[in-house]
């Protein structure tokens, strides 16, 4: 009886695990283009409010000797990190979101050599 507890465990598990192994399919990425506007326009806000945001801060310390200290260097590095999450990352995922599809991929046909 045991036994054929763990197969079923085992079995739920398993079938548990191939539906949700965190890879989205297309149709769950998809928005309508309302959607689609709407989560551009906000993320377009957002990544230029933390980039530039940040890069105020990066603009402060260098500027100004008073800042210029231990802890407000851990700061600007902290500055550093959220300018690069708000100049890079938000953008290529909002494309992935919008697009449902990794737009930088590059095809094969650039890696196969030509006779």
């Amino acid at each position: 009886m045991a036994e054929d507890e763990e197969i079923e465990y085992f079995a739920v598990y398993s079938d548990w695990t191939t539906r949700s192994n965190g890879s989205l399919t297309h149709e769950q990425l998809s928005l309508g283009s309302l959607g689609d506007a709407l989560v551009c326009v906000v993320a377009a806000i957002l990544a230029v409010v933390t980039a530039g945001g940040n890069l105020l801060v990066v603009i402060s310390y260098r500027m100004d000797r008073h800042l210029q200290t231990v802890t407000n260097y851990f700061l600007l590095s902290l500055s550093v990190a959220d300018f690069t999450i708000g100049a890079i990352s938000m953008p290529l995922y909002t494309a992935y979101l919008v697009l449902g599809y990794w737009p930088m991929r590059i095809s094969r046909a650039v890696h196969q050599k030509s006779p």
